[in-house]
């Protein structure tokens, strides 16, 4: 991964309606982001493994307001980078809709490397965060060579289900906001920077959630009479 990518904004929340909950917002305007306490409110950097990238509070080489611009940078190239912060309650959206949304910016031409968030389950170790850690969603760019892709990757069943159909990552420098729907009614929406790439489209049409109506059967065979 190269640096630096820009966290400008986050938000999670469940809505039904104008006053729907607000889980997490974040929009790094201010320098105690980072807390030395596991137990703090504020994000935790993980220290699962050994020579884990820095992150620092900037605004980037190239802003419109400097303030309102500001977010985490990544600051060394070649690295892993892990960061997590607890939401206010448990997330449940079986009667609302469940929105990830955050904007990131690339500054510089970004050779592989992923700037996904990912929703992890309550009570996991914010010290011990790292690839292989659980999770409920992952979302956001991912860039490697000839692959990239938005990912929209659910776990379901113990499995992580990536989506079979690819939305390619927008490749500038500029600010983009990328923005998932999670429907009480099995269906999810996607929009990058306001573009509608899927709305209320049915998740088991994009991702393996369930057995398949028909399977082979191998002791099966044609009769002796069988016309093609």
């Amino acid at each position: 991964m190269k640096a630096t990518l820009l966290l400008a904004s986050l938000a999670i929340a469940a809505v039904a309606s104008a006053a729907g909950t607000t889980f997490l917002e974040e929009n790094f305007n201010d320098s105690n982001w980072e807390q030395a306490s596991l137990h703090s409110s504020r994000w935790t950097v993980s220290s699962a493994k050994e020579n884990l990238g820095k992150f620092a509070l900037s605004s980037g080489t190239f802003q419109a307001d400097k303030e309102t611009a500001q977010g985490l940078q990544t600051t060394e190239d070649h690295r892993f980078y892990s960061i997590s912060t607890p939401f206010t309650s448990v997330v449940d959206n079986s009667k609302e809709d469940l929105i990830v949304q955050y904007t990131v910016k690339q500054e510089v031409n970004q050779e592989c490397g992923g700037s996904y968030l990912k929703l992890l389950p309550e009570g996991f170790d914010a010290a011990k965060f790292d690839g292989d850690s659980e999770y409920a969603i992952m979302f956001g760019p991912d860039v490697c060579g000839p692959d990239n892709r938005v990912h929209i990757i659910f776990n379901y069943n113990g499995k992580n289900l990536l989506s079979k159909k690819q939305y390619p990552v927008p490749k500038d420098s500029k600010t983009h906001i990328y923005r998932l729907t999670v429907h009480p009614d099995q269906k999810f929406s996607l929009l990058i920077d306001g573009d509608v790439k899927e709305d209320k489209v049915a998740i088991e049409s994009n991702w393996d959630v369930y057995v398949p109506r028909t399977i082979p059967n191998p002791e099966e065979t044609k009769p002796a009479d069988w016309v093609d």
